[in-house]
């Protein structure tokens, strides 16, 4: 296929793509829902109230082997190894070197083991973490200690919210592509001047067809001009006619399609019943397109 890079030819499938999605009712329906589904997931989630409800607040000297099998929230003083050595010398400072990390209170009189596969990003004057009080297992571990993390529940209501997030805003971004693609008419431009293709039909035809044909949308579409006294029609081999009858202002530039990049109009015109419409038509080449506008501009 000759003329133009691939890029027209890329930016056309996209607006082909917007074109699909808004014409499809099965496709606007499940962007509907996508939506419905998100908005809800951020309504009803709540991680953070759900944390609250489920974890209660407890105080290290309260903290024992009791507790077993229980997600608490504490809060203290997490200080790295180094920093441990240096300041205390108490019971158990060895298990420094086999995963686990200092918790202390903020007068300094209880010390609670936190694994540190998941809190030495944590460390801090003071910090507050949600995690399950587990027992230990073996000699190499304390009698029991913290494993950072939130129930189930809570992990859930933080992915579903996140997920509901994350949903929202590609669908925002989405529908954001959708309205501009469609103000565009379906025909994006490109910046750089079209290319010499050979096989390009000799008009194309981008936008609404007016109320006689139910308003519908077509993209790209062949089109054949008739010049008359008082109007212009561009005729489709499919049997619809755009009739041009005031031409209010043309706007020239260079529009990306199947073929590569083409010279195109961007009309604003009254069709025969004396509406406003616009559209964009595009030409195998810049002479044809000045020879449209020549056309265009006699009609009275």
């Amino acid at each position: 296929m000759a003329g133009g890079s691939a890029l027209p030819r890329l930016l056309d499938g996209a607006a082909a793509a917007c074109y699909a999605l808004q014409h499809r009712c099965l496709v606007r329906r499940l962007l509907i829902a996508l939506a419905v589904l998100s908005i809800g997931l951020l309504i009803f989630a709540r991680p953070d109230e759900l944390e609250r409800q489920s974890i209660p607040n407890v105080a290290l000297h309260e903290l024992s082997a009791a507790d077993a099998g229980s997600f608490v929230r504490v809060s203290g003083v997490l200080i790295a190894p180094d920093d441990y050595r240096a300041q205390h010398q108490l019971d158990g400072a060895e298990l420094l070197d086999r995963g686990y990390l200092p918790l202390i209170s903020v007068d300094g009189t209880r010390v609670v083991w936190v694994m540190s596969d998941n809190a030495e990003d944590l460390f801090g004057d003071y910090t507050t973490l949600t995690a399950q009080v587990v027992l230990g297992q073996s000699e190499q571990q304390p009698a029991w200690y913290l494993r950072v993390g939130s129930p189930p529940n809570v992990t859930l209501a933080r992915w579903l919210d996140q997920s509901g997030r994350a949903m929202l805003a590609i669908l925002i971004v989405v529908s954001a592509a959708l309205w501009l693609v469609r103000r565009l008419d379906y025909a994006i431009p490109v910046l750089w001047p079209a290319g010499q293709t050979s096989d390009a039909p000799s008009l194309l035809w981008f936008g609404g067809l007016g109320r006689l044909y139910g308003d519908h949308v077509v993209r790209g579409r062949p089109v054949r001009l008739s010049l008359l006294p008082h109007e212009a029609r561009f005729e489709s081999p499919e049997g619809w006619t755009v009739t041009v009858r005031r031409l209010q202002r043309a706007h020239l530039f260079d529009v990306a399609t199947r073929y590569g990049s083409l010279p195109a109009l961007r009309l604003h015109f009254d069709d025969e019943r004396g509406l406003q419409r616009r559209g964009v038509l595009a030409a195998d080449s810049t002479a044809a397109r000045q020879a449209l506008i020549q056309m265009l501009s006699v009609i009275r």
